[in-house]
């Protein structure tokens, strides 16, 4: 008679292998569930909180950096000049600095009028608010100054001198007005006196339509 294989299993050991392995498995998921769990749950309360979720833009304010202590949405900054007009400047969002200085994004210059001069309107992309400078102000990029009297002046760059109503466009600007164009490479303006200083001027006179008989 042939003879039987031997084998050293005993009977039963297979079983009791497969057990021990799955309850290894429970013990692991026991352990990795609640982390898991967890994780998701952090998740969710992240993603409905805004203020975690997303942080402010701070790209588009002037000169941001890790000096930026306080971010406020639109800001509002009122006073008079000193020749009484009143004044409002405002923005989208602000970011203070450690210096005092407020960084804007989407700012706006509003100057009421007065009997002698029109009124004036100062939009750019971003700003700089020097609140320690007796009220200075910067206004970079698609920078549109608009008066009451029908000019309009673009410019690159702009310094104001808010207390003074005196501003300056050193990059160059384009001044267009009812009698014509004139472009620049640099203008002063003193809007108390009613002064503009152009440098390196071209002019374009803009032809007067014929009354009609």
């Amino acid at each position: 008679m042939a003879e039987q294989p031997q084998t050293d299993k005993k009977p039963g050991a297979s079983d009791a292998a497969d057990i021990a392995a799955y309850s290894q498995r429970i013990l692991t998921l026991r352990r990795v569930l609640p982390i898991a769990a967890f994780l998701l749950l952090l998740l969710l309360v992240l993603a409905a909180n805004p203020d975690f979720s997303r942080a402010p833009d701070l790209d588009a304010l002037s000169n941001s950096n890790a000096h930026d202590r306080l971010v406020i949405d639109r800001p509002i900054f009122e006073g008079r000049m000193r020749d009484g007009r009143r004044y409002q400047l405002t923005a989208m969002q602000g970011a203070q600095k450690t210096n005092g200085d407020i960084g804007l994004s989407a700012a706006r210059l509003e100057v009421d009028a007065s009997q002698a001069q029109p009124a004036l309107s100062f939009t750019a992309d971003t700003g700089l608010y020097r609140t320690n400078d007796g009220g200075m102000a910067g206004l970079r990029g698609n920078v549109v100054v608009a008066s009451g009297d029908g000019r309009r002046i673009s410019t690159p760059r702009l310094e104001i001198d808010i207390a003074t109503a005196s501003w300056q466009a050193p990059e160059g600007a384009t001044m267009r007005a009812p009698s014509g164009d004139v472009t620049a490479q640099h203008l002063k303006a003193d809007e108390a006196r009613g002064l503009y200083r152009f440098q390196n001027i071209k002019m374009r006179l803009h032809p007067r339509h014929k009354a009609r008989r």
